[in-house]
């Protein structure tokens, strides 16, 4: 008996750490076009008041999320790497070749252009967290309940 009750509690926890897992997920993606909204508006106000080079203001960034991105659009930058490689991390392929063509096109503009065209990203970026929180706020809570319950029945089967 004691078997029985350490598996459908064992079943049971393994089912809710994977809905936390997954909740977690849609956490990140949330956070990360979260701070990339909030990179965006540092770099477009640094290139009107301090107009200093774009490693120099993205070196500065400390985001949790965006900062491995960051860190390889530093790398490209500075020539350790021949190619911008972004990871992918949690996002969607359009969310990717958005994020990997906002950051190719850091630094290869003028001064006013840059700046229109960070005000043109940040809307985009708007829209994937618009998108990302409302994910999150649908099916956030609802994963782990799904998980609790799912890894429930499965030890109830199981006995």
């Amino acid at each position: 008996m004691t078997i029985k009750l350490f598996l459908l509690f064992s079943l049971t926890a393994l089912g809710t750490v994977t809905g936390l897992i997954f909740s977690k997920k849609l956490t990140r993606r949330r956070r990360y076009f979260e701070e990339l909204i909030l990179l965006i508006n540092n770099l477009i106000s640094d290139f009107r008041f301090k107009q200093s080079s774009v490693c120099d203001l993205l070196s500065s960034f400390e985001a949790a999320e965006v900062k491995p991105t960051v860190n390889e659009f530093i790398r490209y930058v500075r020539g350790e790497d021949k190619e911008l490689k972004i990871s992918k991390l949690d996002l969607s392929e359009r969310e990717y070749v958005f994020v990997k063509e906002m950051f190719s096109v850091l630094g290869t503009y003028d001064l006013e252009t840059q700046v229109f065209v960070l005000d043109n990203y940040k809307l985009k970026a708007e829209e994937f967290y618009a998108a990302a929180k409302d994910k999150e706020a649908r099916y956030g809570k609802t994963i782990v309940k799904l998980g609790f319950l799912l890894g429930l029945a499965a030890g109830i089967v199981l006995l």
